[in-house]
């Protein structure tokens, strides 16, 4: 399981770290994150390495990178990062499993760069962002990822990922179930607080 994001109708949740890794004063956002507004004027220059999606996504392609859906899919994501930024911003919340965060896919580099980037993007007060942690022997996401998602009018709607593709869920009983679901598996991880000090903690020792 890699994320487990949620758009809802519930108020953005405020909360302030106690500690940050590095000092938030002196962290700057991974470019990746950062927003196109604040973006200076002007060329811009090429980052000092490579973006770490797409440094993940090469690893994993090797000789087969032509046929793998990787990049592709990395590409994706990062296209529709100004979404979380709009106006309205949506309420998102993401449940990532602690392996996640400590396997150096792409390199201890690119992982100190994704982490980075976590723990800019959790800054945000429409986004929370909880980890799962490892001594969780079960909990309610084991049958793997989903995207939960909520409409403007109130729709609810479910994707369901997997090895070979995933499909959407959109009628009931099936939408309600994993809905619940995903409330059991909240109250099963970490809290955002505690979440945020794991990755933070798992950063500075890279």
């Amino acid at each position: 399981m890699t994320h487990l994001p949620e758009v809802s109708h519930s108020r953005p949740v405020h909360h302030a770290r106690p500690w940050t890794w590095p000092p938030a004063a002196s962290r700057r956002p991974h470019p990746a994150c950062r927003h196109p507004a604040d973006a200076p004027a002007g060329p811009r220059s090429p980052p000092n390495g490579p973006d770490p999606q797409t440094c993940l996504a090469t690893r994993l392609s090797g000789p087969l990178a032509r046929f793998s859906p990787v990049l592709p899919r990395a590409e994706s994501r990062v296209g529709r990062r100004p979404i979380g930024r709009r106006k309205p911003a949506p309420t998102v919340g993401f449940v990532l499993e602690e392996h996640t965060l400590t396997r150096p896919l792409g390199g201890t580099a690119a992982l100190k760069e994704q982490l980075a980037c976590i723990l800019d993007v959790g800054e945000q007060r429409n986004v929370q962002i909880q980890v799962m942690p490892h001594n969780r022997e079960v909990h309610a996401g084991l049958n793997g990822p989903m995207i939960l998602l909520e409409t403007s009018e109130r729709k609810q709607l479910a994707y369901v990922d997997g090895p070979s593709g995933g499909y959407f869920v959109t009628e009931q009983p099936g939408v309600g179930d994993l809905f619940a679901r995903y409330g059991i598996l909240r109250a099963q991880a970490l809290s955002p607080e505690e979440s945020a000090k794991l990755i933070e903690q798992v950063a500075s020792e890279l």
